[in-house]
This record gives C-alpha cells, sequence and structure tokens, in this order.
C-alpha cells in the first residue's frame, strides 16, 4: 500500500512565494490622507479684530464669518461694525480680513484632511456686531456656537454648519424687518429662541440627523412663512398660546405630539388665537415632532 505524504510540495511552496511577491509590486493601495495640523509652540495667538463701518453705509453691509471647528460667540455691543478678539494656535488658521464697498468677509481657511485634532487645539472666535443693518451670514463647520442677535437690525441672516452645537437668540425685537432667516444644519443639536423677535418674513430651516428646537416666542409684527425640512430627527416646535398657527406636516414622520388646544385634520394641526399667524410646513423622515404651547 502507498503512502501519502503530507509534506506540502517544496516546489510548489516557491511558486506561491514568486507570485505573491509579484502581486505585491502591482497592487495599489489608496488610504486617507489623514492630516494633524502642526500646533503653535508658544502662546496661542490672539488676533484684534476692530472694523469700522464702511463709508456707504446708506444700505445694509453684507457680512460674512466663516469658520472651521472652534467656539464661535456672538453678540451685540460693539462700538463699530465688528469687534472683538480670535484665539488660535494652528499657524495655517490665520483668519483673513477681506474689505468691499459695502461687504466684509472674516474668513479662516481649514485644510481639507484634518479629521485628527488633538485635544489641545484652539480655536475660538469672540466678536460682537454693530448696531448697524446687516446682512448676515455664518459658515462653519463642526463647531460650538452661542449667537445672540437680540435687538441688531438684520434684514437677512443665513447660517450653514456641520455636525455642530449651536444656540442662536433673539431676546429683544428686531428694528427692521428680515427678508428671510435660513439655517442648514448636520447631525446637530441646534436651538433657535425667540424667533417672534426675530422679524423675519420667512424662516427656512433644513437638517439632517439631530435634535432641532424652534421657539416662536417674541413680538411678532406680520404673518410668518416657515418651511422645516429634516431627516431622523427630533423636532420640538414651542408656539407662544396666543399666537394662531397652522402646521402642515408631510413625509414619513407619524410620531407627533401635540401639547394645549389644537384642531387636528388628517395631517394638519391648528389652533387659534390673535394677531399675526404663524404658517408652518414640515417635512419629516423618520422621527419625532412635539407641538408645545407656552
Amino acid at each position: 500500500m502507498k503512502r501519502i505524504s503530507k509534506a506540502f510540495p517544496v516546489g510548489l511552496i516557491l511558486l506561491s512565494l514568486t507570485l505573491l511577491s509579484s502581486l505585491a509590486c502591482s497592487i495599489t493601495v489608496n488610504l486617507p490622507n489623514i492630516r494633524v495640523p502642526t500646533l503653535q509652540t508658544t502662546t496661542p495667538v490672539v488676533m484684534t479684530v476692530d472694523e469700522p463701518l464702511p463709508a456707504d453705509s446708506a444700505q445694509a453691509i453684507k457680512l460674512r464669518l466663516e469658520m472651521g471647528m472652534g467656539q464661535l460667540t456672538l453678540q451685540p455691543g460693539a462700538r463699530s461694525l465688528l469687534q472683538g478678539s480670535i484665539r488660535y494656535n494652528v499657524p495655517e488658521w490665520e483668519p483673513q480680513i477681506l474689505r468691499g464697498e459695502d461687504s466684509l468677509v472674516l474668513t479662516q481657511r481649514q485644510a481639507d484632511g484634518q479629521l485628527a485634532l488633538p485635544k489641545e487645539t484652539i480655536n475660538e472666535w469672540d466678536l460682537k456686531l454693530g448696531n448697524y443693518p446687516l446682512q448676515l451670514t455664518i459658515n462653519a463647520g463642526a463647531y460650538k456656537g452661542e449667537i445672540d442677535l437680540s435687538g441688531l437690525p438684520i434684514t437677512r441672516l443665513q447660517i450653514s454648519d456641520g455636525a455642530s452645537e449651536a444656540r442662536v437668540v433673539f431676546n429683544t425685537p428686531n428694528p427692521l424687518p428680515m427678508e428671510q432667516l435660513r439655517y442648514r444644519t448636520g447631525a446637530s443639536k441646534i436651538e433657535l429662541l425667540g424667533l417672534g423677535n426675530s422679524r423675519a418674513q420667512e424662516i427656512v430651516f433644513e437638517g439632517g440627523t439631530g435634535t432641532y428646537t424652534l421657539d416662536f416666542s417674541g413680538e411678532m409684527s406680520h404673518d410668518m412663512n416657515v418651511s422645516i425640512k429634516s431627516g431622523v430627527s427630533q423636532v420640538v416646535l414651542i408656539i407662544p398660546s396666543e399666537v394662531p398657527a397652522r402646521v402642515e406636516i408631510t413625509g414619513g414622520l407619524n410620531n407627533v405630539s401635540p401639547q394645549g388646544t389644537w384642531s387636528i385634520r388628517d395631517s394638519v394641526y391648528e389652533k387659534g388665537g390673535r394677531g399675526p399667524k404663524l404658517w408652518i410646513k414640515i417635512q419629516m423622515g423618520v422621527g419625532s415632532l412635539e407641538l408645545k404651547t407656552r
């Protein structure tokens, strides 16, 4: 009887090694280029911001703030157009100021690929706005924002951010009517408070996955049209008890929790009141909607 050898043939082993070596030379693997920014080795840089009002101030000034990852504190109280400071410790994040006849851009470049940031990274914007008519735009990345626009004459507001935690408040009325307030965000926690004081004719809110609160308290001076679109999210609407409102819901949402007195027909929720009216259209995917009256 013949014995079957359990030893792997030497020739086949050599052939396999030769093939693997050949393949290793011909296979290209594309890996993401993830950079960690170089931090300052000394005390963080502090940039002072003090921008005067442009010479021609008859019309609203277009002010745009563009920042990446970090913290933004914005409030009224500047003696000129824009005042404050920016504290950072990544040299390549040095902010730049671009001035036009009726515009001002404060911008900061954060290069693509900076996905891993040391916990020591500092990027803090502490700014104040002057009491001048503004068309305000804020573009930010993954940031934490405390934005107080109380009493500021803003004719148009646009905010766009990434994975963020932001709070925007209007504690006192806007002295001018606002044409539009637009907010676009991603996987975030966003609070818009005192929207009645914004005096916005139209509010457009677009969210992805997150928790979003829109509070319409304040002194509404006219009807307000509101459009809300979101994906997998939790949305809370806070409507003053005396304000009439109509909320129309479309999309896959089937979890609505109304609080207070509402008349419900199909996917339309209405409540009575006096004065200017809220007309709200909501398109949501999976998630929940709370309708609160206060």
